[in-house]
C-alpha cells in the first residue's frame, strides 16, 4: 500500500474505467510468480487499484509495476460485481465446459478442446457476450476443425444463457 501512496500525484497512477479493467482482467493467463497478468493491487473505500507486474530483470526475483490504474469501486462493483476473482482464466474454463456440454446435449463425439487466442469477450449491461473459435481433436481422427461459437454468460453468476455455433 505504501507503494500505491507514494506513486499518487507522481504520474505513474493513471484513471480507468470499468470496460477497460475487465478487457485487461480478460487477457489473464496462467501465470507463475503472479507476473505477467493484471492483477488488483489495493482497495481502498472508494478505488480499486490495479496492474500489470513483472520481473524488474531476467535474474531478479523483484517484482515491478511500471504504471498503476485505478477506477471507482463503485462503479466497478455495480457494472461487474464478480470482479475480486474472475479473470481471463476463469472464463475460458468456463467456455470451455459450456461447449463440451453443448456437445454432449448434441450428442457429438468426444473431443480435446483447444482455446484459440483469436477471440471476443464484451462486458454488456446483463452479460458476458464471448465469440471464440474453439478446435476441436478427436482421438479417432488427425484431423481437428475449428468452429466458433458465441457464447453468453449472466455476469453477476456465470450461468449460461445461450450458445450458438456460428
Amino acid at each position: 500500500m505504501s507503494e500505491i501512496q507514494d506513486n499518487i500525484g507522481s504520474g505513474n497512477i493513471v484513471q480507468s474505467d470499468v470496460n477497460e479493467f475487465f478487457q485487461r482482467r480478460m487477457k489473464n493467463k496462467l501465470r507463475k510468480a503472479l507476473v505477467g497478468s493484471w492483477i488488483i493491487l489495493h482497495e481502498d473505500e472508494s478505488n480499486i487499484y490495479y496492474g500489470y507486474p513483472r520481473f524488474k530483470g531476467i535474474f531478479s526475483s523483484d517484482r515491478v509495476v511500471e504504471k498503476i490504474y485505478f477506477l471507482k469501486k463503485k462503479e466497478l462493483a455495480e457494472k461487474f460485481s464478480i470482479y475480486k476473482n474472475f479473470t481471463g482464466v476463469e472464463l475460458r474454463a468456463k467456455i470451455l465446459a459450456s461447449i463440451d456440454s453443448y456437445r454432449k446435449q448434441k450428442k457429438e463425439s468426444s473431443a480435446f478442446l483447444l482455446f484459440s487466442n483469436n477471440w471476443t469477450v464484451v462486458l454488456n449491461e446483463d452479460s458476458i457476450q464471448v465469440q471464440a473459435i474453439v478446435s476441436e481433436e478427436n482421438s479417432n481422427t488427425t484431423k481437428s476443425k475449428s468452429k466458433k461459437y458465441t457464447i453468453l454468460l449472466n455476469k453477476n453468476d456465470l450461468s449460461l444463457l445461450k450458445i450458438q455455433e456460428d
